[in-house]
């Protein structure tokens, strides 16, 4: 997992949870300057390597983080390209699409992000086909979202926030949502 100074406790710790419990994954939890602490939102994490543990990574999950407009740096972005060529399953979790969207990973790919960040999304990266809607799954990379409150059918399978999401690159997609 790569983290972001502002990453959200929400999406960490939801990922953490799931990853780090689970016998078929070995969590190794990742930020651009090494091991040592990552400033988080209100909170600090203490991350064991730097980005060089994205070159053994199967799965690459990119956690949600506060300052969506912050510069990303070349390093982080140089990694995460260098993982998705090798064929990583890169994951997203709300505002960490921004993350992929700037590699240029999600270019002509659908996405979608946390509701209220929607429509910067579209604005800053419209390269990326933004869906409000997106089912799980739906190829190497995979983002998470979190329903508007005036959405209301449940009939379109979406990744619903990021503990779903997470969940849902632990186990093959359903061939039918119910709904």
């Amino acid at each position: 997992m790569v983290v972001l100074p502002g990453v959200l406790a929400l999406e960490f710790g939801a990922a953490t949870q799931i990853f780090s419990t689970d016998p078929h994954y070995e969590l190794t939890v990742c930020a651009e300057n090494g091991p040592g602490p990552v400033p988080g939102s209100g909170f600090a994490i203490t991350v064991t390597a730097g980005l060089e543990a994205l070159e053994d990574a199967d799965t690459v999950i990119i956690p949600g983080y506060e300052d969506i407009d912050a510069p990303l740096s070349a390093g982080s972005l140089t990694a995460l390209r260098a993982a998705h060529s090798r064929g990583s399953r890169l994951v997203s979790l709300c505002t960490g699409v921004f993350v992929l969207a700037a590699a240029g990973l999600l270019d002509g790919r659908p996405a979608t992000t946390q509701w209220r960040q929607a429509d910067q999304l579209r604005r800053r990266y419209p390269q990326v086909a933004e869906t409000s809607s997106l089912p799980c799954g739906s190829g190497c990379c995979t983002t998470s979202r979190t329903r508007s409150p005036s959405t209301t059918s449940q009939s379109t399978p979406i990744c619903p926030g990021g503990p779903s999401s997470a969940a849902s690159v632990r186990r093959p997609a359903p061939r039918r949502w119910p709904g």
